[in-house]
């Protein structure tokens, strides 16, 4: 069984242009013909024709971009990616965070206005700077339509059951079995959607196995993604009308640790265990807290070493030390620990921050995606804003500490209430630790 499936994309194509105006409708052109041809419908690949229609005009502006601007479509199945690439020395982003908003007093709109509402256009931005150079990424998720249950075989005990990789129809059956079976909450909704998650399979980033007999009965399966540069998160394993004590899900457990281990991953962890886990096989990383009908509820973060710790770096804030080596201690996880704090270097004005929502498991996740002076204003806002929006909703926020940059949040999160829950080895460039937000705030 492979790690993951064996059709991948990998399609991309590119321009590069002067960042003059008369290049806008290239610019455009090229947004929308790449994103028709990479499967996007008309309406989602309008929006990032718009957004790229509003980043590209503002590089037009005085002192945005010093030199040429590239471009790059990529498929990535079950959506596109647009890139910006270009050299600069400041960018304001700050239209890009949730929360923004623009000012307009007279009969001209503000510069930031094209920024905003190129940020409302899509479904995820990225950015990345290095030596002067400036990325950002804006995806759009593909359109699915609505799940149709249609007629759900009745699924039962399996008879001597085999673990495989499933076909297209099998996947999307998979996916319906899911909606008809799985409690609330304990997979992504888009594991929900039969033709998208066919096509996140189909784009190599997710792995499947599935159980069926001889027969051909489906009753079960198991999912995956590699998040970080060596760890993968398993989804699972779910079982459809097996019987207390089946083996099936240890099978489908087994099966997923065997793709895996055929990788460069060091670990697998689970947030979002089922019922089905065979918790045996896993260590804790730590628990995050989830809110029930009959309250807090502690919920364990399972994980499991798949190949032997190399050790790395970690840059933390003196703040996270004690946390970070307590982790790494009862985990036995090898780390070379250097602090980093502030001491008087320039700094960009503005923040950004990016927000993920999970509705059904009543979770946010929010992560830096640029550090600025107004970090601990920026952070306030985006906090009362999701939770005047979401009351009750588990707010969660991800440090990467293989991004020093990103250490001097930990004191404006510990200020605001946030506290570390979980440490998960390599879960991004380098370690990421989860704090979960606790109403009350205050340092400890």
């Amino acid at each position: 069984m492979n790690m993951m499936h064996v059709f991948r994309p990998d399609r991309e194509v590119s321009l590069t242009v002067p960042p003059r105006a008369a290049f806008l409708p290239v610019v455009t052109a090229f947004a929308e013909k790449s994103a028709l041809s990479f499967g996007l419908a008309k309406a989602e690949a309008l929006s990032l024709t718009l957004a790229s229609e509003e980043i590209f005009s503002h590089l037009t502006g005085p002192g945005a971009a010093a030199d040429n601007v590239t471009l790059t479509c990529r498929d990535g199945f079950y959506y596109a990616e647009l890139k910006f690439s270009f050299q600069t020395r400041f960018f304001n982003m700050r239209a890009f965070n949730l929360t923004s908003s623009v000012a307009c007093d007279g009969e001209e709109l503000p510069a930031e206005t094209g920024l905003l509402i190129a940020a409302r256009m899509v479904d995820k931005i990225r950015a990345h700077y290095e030596e002067d150079r400036l990325e950002i990424t804006f995806r759009k998720d593909k359109a699915y339509p609505e799940t149709n249950l249609g007629e759900i075989p009745i699924t039962g005990p399996l008879s001597a059951p085999v673990v495989k990789t499933p076909d297209t129809e099998t996947l999307k059956l998979f996916s319906r079995l899911l909606l008809h079976h799985a409690p609330e909450g304990i997979c992504p909704r888009d594991f929900l959607i039969p033709g998208k998650l066919a096509d996140m399979a189909a784009s190599g980033e997710y792995g499947v196995a599935v159980a069926e007999d001889a027969r051909g009965s489906l009753g079960g399966g198991i999912a995956w993604w590699r998040e970080g540069s060596g760890l993968v998160e398993f989804f699972g394993p779910y079982l459809f009308g097996q019987p207390q004590g089946a083996t099936t899900g240890r099978h489908l457990v087994e099966a997923c640790i065997a793709a895996i281990a055929k990788s460069d991953v060091s670990g697998i962890y689970s947030r979002l265990p089922s019922p089905f886990l065979p918790v045996e096989y896993f260590e804790i990383l730590g628990s995050l807290i989830e809110t029930a009908a009959n309250g807090a509820v502690e919920t364990p973060v399972y994980y499991r070493q798949i190949r032997e710790d190399e050790g790395g770096v970690s840059w933390v804030h003196p703040l996270l030390e004690a946390f970070l080596r307590e982790s790494c201690e009862r985990l036995a996880f090898a780390r070379e620990v250097r602090l980093t704090h502030e001491e008087g270097e320039a700094s960009y004005p503005y923040s950004v921050l990016s927000a993920t929502f999970n509705r059904s498991r009543g979770r946010a996740v929010l992560r830096p995606v640029w550090w600025g002076r107004d970090a601990a204003s920026n952070l306030e806002d985006h906090v009362r804003s999701i939770l005047r929006e979401i009351p009750g909703i588990a707010l969660f926020f991800e440090i990467d500490l293989g991004r020093p940059w990103q250490a001097p949040f930990t004191p404006l999160l510990l200020d605001a209430g946030f506290r570390p829950r979980v440490m998960l080895p390599a879960g991004g460039r380098g370690d990421v630790v989860l704090f979960q937000y606790a109403a009350g705030g205050g340092r400890p």
